[in-house]
């Protein structure tokens, strides 16, 4: 969507490089660091965690250096006169001048690999994760699935609209394993109580909207993977786009995250593709009780060992030539 062209390619160096840079920069992001409680040891830097961020946003900034030249070297004029054709990228070039400069796109691109890849990656094998420890979970949005679009064809985006079972997977996902647990840090524009609590104004807040997600006085069973609990009742009312704090991944208000309806979309769109088209197992004849569960704090609340499954496919041979 921003370069129209494929970027995370294993077999390329620079690519690999920069993908191993963004998902340093989310790890490093949520790291512990002293000088957070210690401001006179920030000239220090004594976990040198100032000095590796720094390392990976210049391979970040090289990488879509490359693009930027690539772009503006080739004159595509042409290729952006017709607004159909244009690739965010062209969109922004548009809007440079001197107080939107070629610095300026860089560091928005940048910002938005860093905040739209991570967190997608994360949710949807998380997603995977509780689906193939949940045989029947699986058999069920299977056979949403298969009554919507049949197995003759590929899904399209427009059966989206059509599978309310896979919604509430999706929200019972971001329910249960949040993408970012404690949210962006805020900051109190005035002093105010909140249930008894004095909060100065200009204080950094952090929103632990993990523990809200698991908190038993809300949600019946909260670290059972329990799609159903939005079928019905007054949680079939709960959505995740700011209205209902029960359930806030994305933030609210003024400061809600502005991918939201490209990251709930996408999110859905990749984890129907994946259960529709394929069938999948895990390696070396393991059963789903031996997954590793464990989870790994940083900016996104990772997995800690990485999900390996089998695809074989499940739909007619001709569905995967379209």
């Amino acid at each position: 969507m921003i370069f129209s062209t494929r970027v995370f390619d294993p077999h390329n160096p620079a690519s690999a490089a920069f993908n191993h840079s963004v998902c340093e920069l989310m790890r490093l992001g949520g790291k512990p660091n002293l000088v957070d409680y210690f401001p006179f040891l920030r000239f220090l830097d004594p976990q040198g965690v100032c000095r590796q961020m720094a390392k990976h946003f210049k391979e970040m900034y090289d990488f879509v250096d490359l693009f930027l030249q690539k772009r503006l070297a080739s004159g595509s004029e042409s290729h952006r006169k017709n607004d159909s054709m244009k690739d965010f990228l062209d969109v922004l070039l548009d809007f440079r001048s001197q107080e939107f400069t070629l610095v300026d796109i860089r560091a928005l691109i940048a910002e938005f690999f860093i905040a739209g890849t991570e967190t997608t990656t994360s949710t949807v094998e998380w997603a995977m994760a509780e689906f193939i420890r949940n045989p029947q979970k699986l058999n069920r949005v299977r056979q949403e699935l298969d009554e919507v679009v049949g197995c003759n064809r590929r899904l399209e985006e427009s059966d989206l609209d059509r599978l309310p079972y896979l919604h509430t997977a999706v929200k019972e996902i971001f329910r249960l394993h949040t993408p970012v647990p404690l949210l962006l840090p805020q900051k109190a524009e005035s002093s105010c109580v909140l249930q008894g609590i004095v909060i100065p104004k200009d204080s950094q807040v952090l929103v632990n909207v993990w523990a809200s997600g698991r908190d038993p006085s809300i949600w019946k069973k909260p670290s059972e993977f329990l799609p159903e609990r939005f079928l019905e009742g007054e949680n079939s009312k709960i959505d995740y786009k700011g209205q209902n704090f029960e359930l806030i991944p994305f933030g609210a208000g003024r400061r809600i995250c502005a991918g939201l309806p490209l990251a709930s979309r996408m999110v859905q769109l990749i984890l129907a593709l994946l259960l529709h088209s394929f069938e999948w197992m895990l390696p070396d004849g393991r059963s789903c009780e031996e997954m590793d569960m464990t989870d790994e704090l940083g900016i996104t609340l990772k997995k800690s060992a990485e999900l390996t499954l089998i695809p074989v496919p499940r739909l007619s041979h001709h569905a995967y030539e379209q």
